[in-house]
């Protein structure tokens, strides 16, 4: 994706050559006219260094290991991508090798907090969402609408804890169907057999999980055409062209200087590049988060949410270890 990676923070030096014949610590080498064009083309000289290395040169990258310090499982890598260029931006990325047979992925949803009532679920912390399904990785899924009339004039006090929402797009936990699929939503789900599927969908089938986005961001290897130029936090979730990995992305933003979000068609270009053949948006702005569990048990945020705290939410897509996630349910229930 050209329009990004055009400058990073390492610097170039250039060391001169002191000039023959010079003494006094080579003094007489920078008086009169002489030593001006002498300087002026050492600074020239120095301009072009650095514009190739600018243009040629790929953004700052740091992988490996969460903040916390745990080395992640088997089948998942991480890295931050910070770009200067064209404006501040970190994009934190997350890929899992599906074929890796330790890891499953799965969908939490929030309890239903009026059982027959109209809400489909209500805001729990993602923390804490993630912890009751047995996950290590998570990142924020399905968008979500308050429910029962309630609404808090302060947007930062809108959303809390224990708020009965409705659930935007299809949302399946394995167990239950939180929400079903809805028109003008894009789903990302594993069938039965164990295939990942990103797509629209019209009527509920048999799956391991699902959850959905706003739309498509990449098709058939192919960009998906957008004139959306707000710039906000994103996160999206893509899969590659044979269908064995998966690629997880946050991009930090609202934060000017530190990083300032994308657009949706930068996005798409970034899920392109990164090799999808199909990608979704999914909720983003506060919601936007990635998360890892650290070796107390606890958890790290990767990225760094645009309120300057995580945003409850109803529904997180996740991965844990395979096997773990009846023990951690009975652990949730005896709580």
């Amino acid at each position: 994706f050209s329009g990004f990676g055009t400058r990073t923070r390492e610097a170039w030096f250039v060391r001169a050559r002191k000039p023959k014949g010079r003494d006094r610590a080579g003094r007489r080498g920078l008086t009169g006219w002489r030593g001006v064009g002498w300087l002026a083309g050492c600074a020239l000289l120095g301009w072009l260094l650095w514009s190739t290395a600018c243009a040629v040169l790929p953004a700052r990258t740091e992988a490996g290991q969460s903040p916390a310090g745990r080395q992640l499982p088997a089948g998942l890598s991480y890295r931050v991508e910070i770009r200067e260029q064209p404006r501040p931006l970190r994009i934190h990325i997350l890929v899992v090798e599906l074929d890796q047979r330790a890891l499953e992925l799965a969908v939490a949803a929030g309890p239903d907090p009026d059982g027959p009532g109209g809400a489909e679920s209500q805001l729990v912390e993602p923390t804490m969402l993630a912890a009751e399904a047995g996950m290590v990785a998570a990142v924020n899924a399905n968008a979500f609408a308050w429910f029962g009339g309630e609404e808090a004039t302060s947007r930062s006090a809108r959303w809390r804890a224990g708020m009965p929402v409705d659930i935007l797009g299809w949302a399946h936990d394995g167990r239950r169907q939180a929400s079903p699929p809805e028109p003008g939503y894009w789903s990302v789900w594993q069938e039965t057999g164990g295939r990942v599927r990103l797509g629209q969908v019209r009527q509920a089938a048999p799956v391991r999980w699902a959850a959905a986005g706003f739309g498509a961001l990449v098709m058939a290897g192919q960009e998906v055409p957008l004139e959306d130029r707000a710039r906000h936090p994103r996160t999206a979730v893509g899969v590659d062209r044979t269908g064995r990995r998966l690629f997880w992305v946050v991009v930090d933003g609202r934060q000017p200087g530190y990083s300032e979000g994308m657009t949706l068609r930068e996005l798409a270009a970034w899920m392109r590049g990164l090799g999808c053949w199909e990608a979704i948006n999914l909720d983003g702005g506060g919601s936007s988060a990635m998360l890892v569990r650290d070796p107390r048990g606890g958890w790290a945020v990767l990225n760094r949410p645009s309120e300057g705290r995580l945003r409850p939410v109803p529904v997180l897509l996740g991965i844990r270890l395979r096997g773990t996630a009846s023990g951690a349910r009975s652990s949730a229930s005896a709580r």
